[in-house]
């Protein structure tokens, strides 16, 4: 099955870093890492819409393989569909996204469009984020790629809510939900995609065998251009904007004001990096502190400034792994006082 009619290649480009920086981030983080610090940072907020996400590109993947799609472009999709999502986090929806049956999804899927055109290096899927639960009948003068991608999304997208419902649902069940969807919900040629993967790799087996999250994370990370380490390092900051508007300022200044302190401190300008990438990082934790909380206007009391300190342990599991050993302790440590206590 040919996707000829479908050529992507312009959706996806790159877009530069929405932040200032005063080093070249790149020399200090990977693209890859920031795209697994992100995941991280999501599962600190719901675990369940970022497994739905890698459960999601991994259908995706496999359709796309079956429409012709070389694996570079399959990859970038895949990190598109890891967060497709995205928008729920600044909405109330998230528990209902685990229930297809809601039918009020526009807000989250309008939240995701602008996250996507406005703060992260892949706003080329914006409108594929955009449209991926507008029935197929609704669309008019889209481009044909967004519209075929919005398709396939969507149409993985309800495979894994299915799956989710009935987890031991046969092929023949699954295409039977598909096919009595209301009439224009989606289009022929998604559908013939999924059914064409099934029969190719066993699909439905693969994710009711045990699906390895690990394995489609390293799927996932691979999409991410090693050049790009800037942009997803400033989409990683924009995730925790995302949940409190509060963070990413003091992040920012906190960057630039420790940077400004070690330029007048260290002589050495990889150290002075160094100093920044931590200050930039150190708050990455707090995207896993509720918003009642993180925004509260007074005083915390006991219960909840236990709360807001365990930000300090997520900030070091978001990290592990991801970034030089002394930046993330660096950053996870940033409230350790000279005497060690803090």
């Amino acid at each position: 099955m040919s996707s000829a009619a479908h050529d992507a290649e312009g959706l996806v480009a790159l877009a530069p870093p929405r932040l200032d920086h005063p080093v070249r981030l790149s020399d200090y983080l990977g693209a890859a890492g920031a795209t697994v610090m992100i995941q991280r940072a999501l599962n600190c907020v719901d675990s369940r819409l970022v497994d739905h996400g890698l459960r999601v590109g991994a259908i995706m993947d496999a359709m796309l393989e079956a429409a012709g799609w070389e694996p570079a472009r399959r990859r970038d999709a895949c990190l598109m569909a890891l967060m497709h999502d995205i928008g729920a986090y600044c909405t109330e929806e998230i528990d209902r996204l685990v229930e297809f049956e809601s039918c009020d999804v526009w807000e989250h899927s309008f939240y995701g469009y602008l996250f996507f055109k406005e703060l992260s290096p892949l706003a080329g899927y914006a409108e594929v984020v955009l449209y991926h639960h507008m029935p197929y009948r609704l669309f008019t003068d889209q481009d044909p790629a967004v519209r075929f991608l919005a398709q396939v999304l969507q149409v993985a997208d309800r495979v894994d809510m299915l799956l989710l419902e009935r987890p031991r649902a046969s092929t023949e069940e699954v295409a039977h939900a598909l096919g009595s969807a209301p009439a224009g919900q989606f289009s022929f040629e998604a559908t013939a995609l999924f059914q064409e993967a099934e029969r190719r790799a066993g699909l439905l087996g693969q994710l009711r065998g045990g699906f390895d999250a690990g394995d489609a994370l390293r799927k996932v990370s691979a999409a991410a251009d090693p050049d790009a380490a800037a942009a997803f390092l400033d989409m990683l900051v924009h995730v925790i904007d995302f949940r409190s508007r509060h963070t990413v300022t003091h992040t920012v200044t906190t960057a630039w004001t420790a940077y400004e302190i070690a330029r007048r401190l260290i002589a050495d300008e990889a150290e002075r990096g160094r100093v920044y990438c931590a200050a930039l990082l150190h708050d990455v934790g707090k995207i896993g502190i509720p918003l009642g909380i993180l925004e509260k206007p007074g005083r915390l009391d006991a219960r909840e400034m236990a709360v807001m300190r365990t930000h300090v342990t997520l900030t070091e599991s978001i990290l592990a792994g991801c970034v030089p050993n002394d930046i993330a302790a660096a950053a996870a440590r940033h409230h350790e006082k000279l005497d060690g206590s803090g």
